[in-house]
């Protein structure tokens, strides 16, 4: 997740990497929720690894983790989905 613009030649954090990983922690909380309604209208089908499978391919970014823990970042792998999750969810 890239936050930055470049004006003359220097690249500009437009937040700070803290407040972006803060939006990106509050946008997966909100994913788990609608993931979890999901599960409920579906009896429970889903396993637990199939969050990171929803959430890239229904939202087009791909969950990273160090060390078993999700990070504080993602990759984008559809930018259409992603700019549609961040009109959904960003504050």
């Amino acid at each position: 997740m890239n936050g930055n613009i470049t004006v003359l030649g220097q690249e500009v954090a437009l937040k700070s990497e803290r407040a972006n990983r803060i939006e990106y922690w509050r946008m997966l909380k909100l994913l788990r929720n609608e993931y979890n309604k999901l599960l409920d209208i579906n009896n429970g089908q889903f396993d637990f690894d199939d969050f990171d499978k929803y959430v890239e391919r229904n939202h087009g970014i791909k969950i990273i983790y160090v060390d078993g823990n999700i990070a504080g970042h993602y990759d984008i792998v559809d930018k259409n989905k992603h700019l549609l999750l961040l009109i959904k969810y960003a504050s």
